[in-house]
């Protein structure tokens, strides 16, 4: 766990999810952030702390039977987790290059004051490293979680689905800031607890991260896959939003309205050509 802020790790390790953490595999820098900047995250940060967290790695890795994957999890809105998460995977592809570098990644959204004015600018120099370190990218849009959380609230209030709108942000004045990030993360948390289930427990898909990456990048260029979640309603407790246990058709999650980025992804006529070259 790793982040240029020292006061956002101790509020996690002091909050009732704390101590899912081993603290002597948190890096507490004497640091005062990135400052929501791409460059020092990677140049400055990258440099200084680096090694450390590499140390902290490597003494990880020594303890496993048989090393499979980096699974990372890092937001590309500010300095640190676009900038030295960026150095940081292209640092485990030098290392570890047997290795599968899994990286599960946040991008900033395009609505809202409360994001900086630098988080494209982050989002695009990180995913330009991105593309060339790690094996497979799985994108979580900010956005498209909103809208999530959002419509399932109106849903349960008797809204159907065809009467939903599809573009912009819906406003819920019941939603308050907290139980709308308590309800965006248990999202995403579902979403990663489902992608790992096969490889942490036995049953009749015994796939692990290799085989996720073998069959969903079909070419190096093609590092980008898309996560969809159905049907999510709320719940009505702390926990905001849930799966629902219901039977739903399988082509639900395939609705753009249920996918967890609400860009339209596009091919260029000649890009299977560049592939080729």
């Amino acid at each position: 766990m790793v982040d240029m802020e020292p006061n956002v790790l101790s509020q996690i390790e002091r909050s009732p999810l704390g101590s899912l953490f081993d603290t002597h595999q948190s890096m507490h820098p004497t640091s005062s952030g990135s400052g929501n900047n791409f460059s020092v995250g990677y140049h400055v940060y990258g440099s200084e702390y680096l090694s450390v967290v590499i140390e902290s790695i490597r003494r990880e890795v020594e303890a496993c039977d048989a090393l499979q994957t980096f699974f990372m999890l890092h937001s590309l809105g500010g300095g640190t987790g676009s900038g030295f998460g960026a150095r940081l995977v292209e640092s485990l592809e030098e290392i570890y290059p047997e290795a599968y570098r899994f990286s599960t990644v946040l991008c900033p959204s395009t609505r809202g004051a409360e994001d900086v004015v630098t988080s494209p600018y982050n989002a695009i120099l990180s995913l330009h490293k991105l593309i060339s370190a790690a094996d497979c990218i799985l994108p979580i849009a900010n956005d498209a979680l909103l809208d999530t959380i959002s419509k399932a609230a109106l849903q349960s209030k008797g809204f159907s689905h065809s009467r939903l709108p599809s573009s912009s942000l819906i406003s819920n004045p019941g939603c308050t800031q907290f139980s709308a990030f308590n309800s965006m993360n248990n999202i995403v948390a579902n979403l990663l607890a489902n992608v790992t289930a096969s490889m942490r427990f036995e049953g009749t898909m015994n796939i692990d991260i290799g085989d996720v990456v073998t069959n969903l990048v079909p070419f190096p260029a093609c590092r980008f896959i898309v996560g969809g979640m159905s049907p999510i309603v709320e719940t009505g407790n702390s926990a905001g939003l849930a799966v629902a246990g219901k039977r739903f058709k399988k082509v639900d999650i395939f609705v753009p309205q249920e996918l967890l980025v609400n860009s339209v992804l596009q091919v260029r006529p000649d890009f299977f050509g560049f592939l080729c070259k």
